[in-house]
Formats: C-alpha cells, structure tokens, sequence
C-alpha cells in the first residue's frame, strides 16, 4: 500500500510540473518549428554531405524525432518548449516527426522514440533516447551545447 502511495505521488507531482510546463510555454506563445529533410538540411546539417556533412546553424540546436501517437512524446513536448523559452537567444529547438520524414529519420538510425539529437555549434552530435525529466534535459542542455561553447 506504501508503494502505491509513492507511485501515485511521483505520476501527481510528474503531471502537474509537465502541466505547468506546458502552462508556462502557451503563455509565452512557443511553438517549436516542425523540420522537413529540406529544411533540417538548410538549417541543421546536409546528411547528404558524408564527412564533409558541417553544422549549418549559429546556435547550438536540439532536434526532437516523435510521431503524434507516442505517449513519451507528448510527456517530453512541454519540457522542450518551456526550454525554449528558459534558452531563448542561446539554443534552437525543433522537432522532426518520424512518421512524415522517414528517410531523414533512418538517416540518423532512429528506431525508437522520442530521440533528442543535440548538435552543439563546434563538436559533434551526441543523441538521448528516450523521455528524459525537465532537469536531466536542461543538464544535457548545459553539457552538450552551451558548456561547448564557452
């Protein structure tokens, strides 16, 4: 019975800071950018290139692969945004939905989701798989692109 208690106390607390989350972006009005090959391309990276694939932004950026029907997903879609809105002026986020971009997505082997690909703006791209808490992705946030480029 104690168990319960705790789980049921963690999935509260889980809710209402997503709720909050989400609450705090849809004040500020952020909508994240959805990314076609083309535009991931012209805005993040050519995977075309090979070896000689170069970073194409002058932020560091995160680039959320979902599909509309996944709960992690949606659990993961308020911490993006309100990080958006804790990092404005400093990162880019946008998502790429796995369902419309399969190639780009098979691309980066994506087989599993939700996958975080941070692309700091020197360095190479690390990927997270799967939901992360808000704290562990502003952690990511300070290690894999801001700390890289101080």
């Amino acid at each position: 019975m104690q168990q319960i208690k705790k789980i049921t106390l963690l999935a509260v607390l889980a809710c209402g800071s997503m709720a909050l989350c989400a609450q705090q972006a849809q004040q500020k009005k952020v909508e994240i950018k959805h990314l076609t090959e083309a535009e991931f391309i012209q805005k993040v990276y050519d995977v075309n290139a090979g070896d000689k694939a170069v970073f194409k932004g002058k932020k560091s950026v995160i680039v959320d692969f979902y599909a509309d029907w996944c709960g992690p997903c949606k659990r993961l879609a308020p911490y993006l945004e309100q990080a958006l809105v804790d990092y404005k002026g400093k990162i880019e986020i946008y998502k790429v939905n796995v369902d419309k971009e399969k190639a780009l997505a098979q691309k980066f082997g994506v087989s599993s989701i939700p996958l975080l690909l941070f692309f700091p703006v020197k360095g190479k791209p690390k990927q997270v798989l799967g939901f992360r808490p808000k704290e562990e992705i502003y952690g990511y946030i300070e290690e894999l692109l801001l700390k890289t480029e101080k």
